[in-house]
């Protein structure tokens, strides 16, 4: 399960060329592109560019059409549970085009993937706790200082229910 928030109104306004000063025309010809698309690129290459694997392990990854791909259950999600970003973003710009051109900014937040990482917290700390013969237990708290959201919130002490984290 996922979460879209738009804000597409907020940077429409942030985001005119004209508030930036942006200029196309100069711009392009003094960049040059970082990347010349060849025959023989590849999706190895793609992630390999991307360094998905550095920072994504195991919930990002480029999947085997190309497409940069969430895995809310980690090496565990099937091939039918993996969630295509671009047809989030996709579906999203449909629902707020107006027939012109908007440029949109999105918020995504995958409920999955936060029961997933604190079930794995949970796990680790579980067999650390046994390991060493520990004689209390882990409890897992949410730094609201810093995570103030509070759908955030909701969804981590529902997902937590279960592993005696925050409460």
């Amino acid at each position: 399960m996922f979460r879209v928030f738009l804000w597409s109104q907020l940077l429409i306004v942030l985001s005119s060329r004209a508030s930036f000063g942006f200029d196309q025309e100069r711009r392009s010809s003094e960049v040059s592109p970082v990347v010349t698309v060849t025959s023989q690129w590849s999706v190895e290459r793609s992630a390999e560019f991307c360094k998905i694997d550095e920072w994504g392990r195991p919930y990002f990854h480029i999947n085997s059409r190309g497409k940069v791909v969430v895995r809310p259950y980690g090496t565990a999600t099937g091939p039918d549970q993996e969630i295509d970003i671009v047809e989030v973003v996709e579906a999203a710009t449909k629902l707020v085009h107006s027939g012109r051109h908007h440029q949109l900014a999105l918020l995504i937040q995958f409920l999955d993937l936060i029961r997933h990482r604190l079930e794995s917290l949970h796990n680790a700390f579980g067999s650390a706790v046994k390991s060493r013969n520990y004689r209390s237990h882990y409890q897992g708290v949410f730094p609201l200082k810093c995570n103030h959201d509070l759908l955030i919130i909701d969804d981590v002490l529902w997902s937590g229910r279960g592993f005696n984290f925050g409460r």
